[in-house]
């Protein structure tokens, strides 16, 4: 596997990671004030290189075999991960009243 493609595996979970820490674990009150708007930026990054990532691994996945499938797995693990991510800021910091 190529070291492109170990970039796309590893790169979403960082995002993921940062929109995380950033928003104090969805803590109601984060101390950061710009907590959620930077976790929505790196939740549809993660979403994004986690896309391309996965097209990456289904055109180079003929060369060889598990490396690739779990690749994509994750991959795909991800992109639901920062969607749920992505649905939870909106919810818990853009709809709430007051």
């Amino acid at each position: 596997m190529s070291r492109w493609l170990v970039l796309f595996v590893v790169t979403p979970a960082a995002l993921l990671a940062l929109a995380a820490i950033v928003t104090d674990y969805f803590s109601a009150h984060p101390r950061v004030a710009q907590g959620p708007v930077v976790a929505m930026i790196a939740s549809a990054t993660a979403a994004a290189v986690a896309v391309i990532g996965y097209k990456a691994m289904v055109e180079e996945e003929w060369e060889g075999g598990l490396a690739y499938r779990l690749g994509q797995g994750l991959c795909l693990g991800y992109f639901i991960v920062s969607v749920l991510f992505l649905a939870l800021i909106v919810m818990a910091y853009l709809l709430r009243g007051g």
